[in-house]
């Protein structure tokens, strides 16, 4: 529209610029400008009227009279849109435009003004987190915040048009709820309702609606103004409180015998308990609780209650436990526990509201009152006892003594009372060991311990303490109490023992060390006897000469079988005596010895036979060279003792049991026989039955006894039965485990014809000229180049010098002996030639000094030819291998002679001790291989000295010196692939043994 240049600028003028383009008011100014345009025209045709003609002037005012008609019609419709907003506003007689344009002036300022009360009033909805909706009185939305977008998940353009009822109505929706803001809404009334709402997606939350209708002056409503808040969070915490407050209930009642709550405010008690048998009455509301319970306290007791209630009243305290007693209506007196807290104050602080239980606890009371009673009893008994009492606090300040400490320490009870008790009794070497105690106190441990004292007198004793943590009645530590008795007189026969056996001791390594001697000093010219004797049996001899070398054989084996006889029960007697775990056959066992008695028996016109009954395993395990010693002891005996007649020896084997079968074997003669009490003391050592016989049948009276103890040692058993002058019957059981072809021993017989000595340089080391002499004679006849040298620093000079093949090495020799030689050989010269030890010790624990020393071999003197050449070849012929792994013959697996004694009778010890090595070892050599291929040295040997006492222990020979060699293994010096080979040598034979101990167990 183009309007007219007055109006324009009243427009500007007069309307503010929002209501300018207003639709409602356009058909107005259209009029209004429409009769300005008009009023304008009129004047001009009134100044044109005089100019123009009469028919002129009819034109215009036709045309006037026109446009007079649409300025009145544009007045009427002005005033038909006035009456649509208030029709009282201007008469419908008032056609003057201006009043018209007055009053539209005045609405059009309120209208700016409502709009912009309305825009700050949308800025602080829309700003709302929670939501807010305008209604018309329909409940229709016509406006929404984003709050409410949010909390329903609708957009603007869905929730427009639609009730809030449509939108958040669901299957969980409170229906009287619903309809109680339904109702307050159509009444025009405000509303404040809780429910669950429901979101686009159908989920459901706890919703406050919050209404309040906007009326008109009229009092009519002409739209609504709802707020709807996300009130879940609210609502679950109350939820959860009330659940809390539930169980606390609950627990209350479970842990108490009444559950009670007292209002201070009102000075009302309520008892959860609908019958309260603490009080013997029945709680109601009606009754006063409290009353009731006051009237039942004990009067002594009364005094509690107050000051408890008193200082809640005060705010001096939040909670208490006290113990009082009640008087139940039968007069019964009843101990109660009473514990409250409070749960509700006032604004002030103070309390309001106090929840508690009433606990009976009469039985624990009568209970700690018999205690008392009983601890006063045992304090009375401990009084007097002969032992010891003291109770010290945590800083070993005395708190208690009895009578008898005192007599033991010598101090009066007010002398120690309040003194620290480490100060006065604790010498200055024993104060780490008190401390150390103290710690353990206080880590709530107990122990016993041996410690010396001095009395008040300064006298020294020696006080054994069982000493333990003291607590309270709340089980908090307050310290320690002591038990303690004087052991100073057993403690001197302690001493005293220690010392005998020491002595004893002493004696055994004595007499060890002159067995050892004597085996050296008579074995050594015996190597040459039976050496030179051999070498002479060579060579040609008329039937004189060869009775005499005969003889000289016979009596230098006489001789050796004495010697030997005494060691073994030497090492019997020392527990060093070990039984192989071996594969033999034991009819071959049997043949062997009966070819070897044969000529004896014929000699003397006697019958040897055998017979053997029942079926036999091929191979058994175990020790069949002193199986051998048994048999060939026994049948020399039989042959010795018997002039006529026969000597029977029968073998029978049990069905097998498991996998063992027991072999008994029964050697019975027709010889002199034994009387009855001789009978009794049979095994006892160098005994015969009367010095006649001594001297007629000669002996030393080990065989029988030592024939005992290695049938013992293999878990067997003896009997003998004997008549004088009838003969004699001796049987023995040895059970064996059955073994394969595979247990069997290689065939150590050497080899002919694919290796000769011939040309080999040997270096003697041996400082006896007749020994030198012996193994000269011996190895020219093979072709070997023998050099001499008298002790070990002349071997290391020659070693220096020149090369050799191989190295006999005695062991005992003046300057120099033979294992200080070998280890200089090792460091500085040599590791990898061949040293063969030539002992004539032969005491347990003398082949393994030589394999740890560094020698590969070991050669017992008196030797025989083939021996000494069977090991030289042995060694020769093969790839030098560590020296642990060199074995002069193969040794038992274990032997458990040593833990045996130890144990001294104690089966249990064994058991244990066995298991443990069974659980153990294995993840020890593990934790070696392992360690070992990583390159963590330090592992490897503080994991092998770990080990090393447990398989001496257990006594498995085989694995002595390899465990050493990797326990000092060097890695800057060490040969990495020896030390990789030991471990793989302890892994297998660790293996075996742990699969033997179990095979044994399961026999068990």
């Amino acid at each position: 529209m183009r309007s007219n240049k007055l109006l324009a600028r009243q427009i500007k003028k007069f309307f503010p610029g929002s209501l300018q383009d207003d639709p409602s008011l356009q058909l107005f100014l259209q009029a209004v400008n429409d009769s300005y345009n008009a009023y304008e025209r009129d004047n001009e045709l009134a100044s044109r009227a005089f100019a123009i003609s009469e028919e002129e002037y009819m034109r215009v005012n036709e045309k006037l009279a026109e446009e007079a008609a649409v300025k009145k019609l544009s007045i009427d419709k002005l005033k038909e849109t006035i009456k649509e907003i208030d029709q009282h506003a201007i008469s419908q007689d008032n056609n003057e435009i201006l009043d018209i344009i007055s009053y539209l002036k005045l609405q059009i300022h309120k209208r700016k003004n409502a709009e912009d009360e309305l825009r700050r009033l949308s800025l602080v909805a829309s700003a709302n987190n929670n939501g807010v909706v305008y209604t018309n009185p329909a409940g229709q939305i016509f406006w929404c915040n984003d709050g409410f977008c949010k909390i329903t998940g609708f957009t603007s353009s869905e929730i427009i048009g639609r009730t809030p009822v449509e939108l958040l109505k669901g299957e969980n929706t409170d229906s009287n709820a619903l309809q109680l803001m339904i109702n307050l809404f159509r009444g025009g009334k405000n509303f404040d309702v809780e429910m669950i709402c429901y979101k686009k997606d159908r989920s459901w939350f706890w919703g406050r609606a919050t209404g309040q209708s906007i009326l008109d002056k009229d009092g009519s409503v002409v739209q609504y103004f709802a707020v709807v808040e996300d009130i879940t969070r609210e609502k679950v915490a109350q939820q959860k409180l009330q659940e809390f407050e539930n169980r606390f209930r609950t627990a209350l009642e479970k842990i108490g015998d009444n559950v009670w709550e007292y209002d201070l405010g009102t000075g009302h008690t309520y008892f959860s308990s609908s019958f309260n048998h603490l009080q013997g009455h029945t709680s109601q509301s009606s009754v006063d609780n409290g009353r009731l319970w006051w009237k039942q306290i004990h009067p002594e007791d009364r005094r509690i209650f107050l000051q408890k209630n008193k200082n809640y009243k005060k705010g001096l305290i939040d909670h208490h436990t006290v113990e009082y007693r009640t008087v139940a209506p039968d007069g019964s007196v009843r101990w109660i526990l009473d514990r409250g807290v409070v749960i509700e104050r006032y604004e002030t602080g103070k309390p309001l509201r106090i929840v508690g239980t009433h606990t009976d606890i009469t039985e624990r009371k009568l209970s700690e009152q018999a205690l008392r009673i009983n601890e006063e009893k045992y304090r009375g008994i401990i009084a007097n006892m002969n032992l010891g009492l003291l109770e010290v606090d945590n800083n070993e300040i005395i708190q208690f003594v009895n009578q008898s400490f005192c007599k033991i320490s010598g101090y009066e009870p007010g002398e120690l009372i309040g003194m620290k008790a480490s100060a006065l009794f604790a010498r200055s070497e024993a104060q780490e060991l008190i401390e150390g105690k103290n710690a353990l106190r206080k880590n709530g441990i107990s122990d016993a311990y041996e410690i010396t004292v001095r009395n008040k007198n300064g006298e020294l004793r020696w006080w054994l303490i069982s000493g333990a943590p003291r607590y309270n009645d709340t089980g908090e530590l307050v310290g320690s109490i002591g038990i303690h008795l004087d052991i100073t007189d057993q403690k001197q026969l302690e001493l005293d023992l220690h010392d005998a056996r020491e002595s004893a001791e002493q004696s055994t390594r004595a007499k060890e060390s002159f067995l050892a001697n004597m085996s050296h000093e008579i074995r050594t010219p015996m190597n040459a006897i039976m050496g030179m004797g051999h070498q002479l049996s060579k060579t040609i001899l008329d039937d004189k000469q060869a009775f005499f070398l005969d003889t000289i054989n016979r009596a230098a084996e006489h001789l050796l079988v004495v010697i030997n006889d005494i060691l073994d029960m030497s090492k019997i007697e020392a527990g060093k005596l070990a039984i192989e775990q071996i594969g033999f056959k034991p009819d071959e066992v049997i043949k062997h010895c009966l070819q070897v008695m044969k000529h004896r028996a014929e000699e003397k016109g006697l019958l040897l036979t055998n017979k053997m009954e029942g079926s036999k395993c091929p191979v058994l395990l175990g020790d069949p060279f002193r199986l051998t010693q048994i048999l060939l002891n026994l049948i020399s005996n039989a042959v010795k003792f018997t002039d006529k007649g026969t000597v029977d020896v029968l073998c029978k084997l049990f069905p097998v049991t498991g996998n063992r079968q027991t072999l008994s074997i029964t050697v019975k003669d027709t010889g002199i026989g034994m009387n009855k009490e001789f009978l009794e003391n049979l095994f006892q050592k160098f005994t015969q039955e009367d010095k006649t016989t001594a001297r007629k049948y000669g002996g030393t009276g080990l065989g029988l006894p030592i024939c005992k103890e290695l049938i013992e040692l293999m878990h067997g058993s003896i009997k003998v039965k004997s008549v004088k002058g009838a003969g004699t019957e001796v049987n023995i059981a040895i059970p064996f485990i059955i073994g394969t072809a595979a247990d069997l021993p290689e065939d150590k017989k050497p080899e002919q014809d694919d290796f000769t000595l011939k040309g080999k340089r040997i270096l003697l080391v041996e400082d006896n000229e007749m020994n030198r002499l012996v193994a000269t004679t011996v190895l020219n006849n093979y072709g070997a180049v023998l050099y001499e040298a008298v002790n070990g620093e002349e071997a290391i000079a020659a070693l220096r010098n020149s090369h050799y093949d191989i190295v006999l090495m005695d062991v005992q020799m003046p300057v120099m002996n033979g294992l200080d030689a070998t280890r200089l050989i090792r460091k500085e010269i040599n590791k990898k030639i061949p040293i063969i030890a030539l002992t004539a010790n032969v005491i347990k624990g003398e082949s393994d000094k030589c394999l740890e020393a560094g020698m590969n071999g070991v050669v017992s003197k008196p030797f025989t030819e083939e021996t000494l050449v069977y090991e030289i070849k042995r060694l020769m012929q093969k790839v030098q291998q560590p020296s642990g792994k060199t074995k002069l013959r193969k040794e038992p697996l274990y032997e458990l002679s040593k833990l045996k004694k130890i144990s001294q009778g104690n089966t249990g010890f064994v058991e244990k001790m066995v298991q443990l090595f069974i659980d153990q070892t294995p993840r020890s050599v593990i934790e070696i291989e392992r360690a070992a291929k990583e390159n963590r040295f330090d592992t490897v040997r503080a994991v092998a000295h770990k080990i090393k006492p447990t398989i001496d222990n257990m006594g498995i020979g085989s694995l002595y010196t390899v465990v050493r060699e990797i326990e000092k293994y060097a890695e800057d010096t060490g040969s990495g692939e020896a030390l990789f080979s030991n471990i793989a040598m302890l892994k297998e034979i660790i293996d075996e043994v742990i699969t033997a101990l179990l095979q044994h167990e399961c026999k068990a």
